[in-house]
């Protein structure tokens, strides 16, 4: 079984690709090249990283509990995904005006200020890789010890039911 963060990881880097490679887009392109490729790239690294996330995020905790958990990463991509959305329509609506205001055809202003956009949104996702990567693992959590004093209560529910069976 490949580990929830190597997917992860491969999902961002294909993702942050794909939506990076859309900012380098030239009016003068190939359609195969400048606008198939970039969105099936960022496609399936999103794809990779949904199942990653859900997987983790599911897989542990307990099983009555799955369902809570399931929802919250649902809330907080859908949360996510809609400031994101509207953090990058500022930036592309500032360098689109930047572009008329310098003199720029209309056109060629909002071309440029999406590609901008696309540049900043593959750059979020690197640094969202990143975070990953670099994130502690589970495993390192657990063997340094204590954890905001879970361990407490894991030991005495686990000294009750030992003297449950004695």
């Amino acid at each position: 079984m490949v580990a929830a963060r190597l997917l992860l990881l491969a999902g961002l880097v294909l993702s942050a690709s794909g939506v990076g490679w859309l900012g380098r887009v030239s009016p003068h392109g190939c359609f195969a090249l400048g606008m198939l490729g970039p969105p099936i790239l960022a496609s399936v690294g999103l794809g990779i990283c949904f199942v990653a996330i859900a997987s983790a995020a599911t897989s542990s905790v307990a099983a009555p509990e799955a369902g809570l958990a399931s929802g919250l990463i649902n809330t907080c991509r859908q949360c996510g995904g809609s400031i994101g959305l509207a953090v990058l329509v500022i930036v592309a609506d500032k360098v689109t005006q930047d572009q008329a205001a310098s003199g720029s055809a209309h056109p060629i202003a909002v071309a440029v200020g999406y590609d901008r956009e696309f540049v900043v949104a593959g750059l979020l996702i690197a640094v969202g890789a990143a975070a990953a990567a670099l994130s502690p693992r589970r495993n390192s959590i657990a063997a340094s010890g204590r954890v905001a004093g879970i361990d407490d209560g894991i030991e005495r529910e686990a000294n009750k039911h030992d003297g449950d069976r004695a």
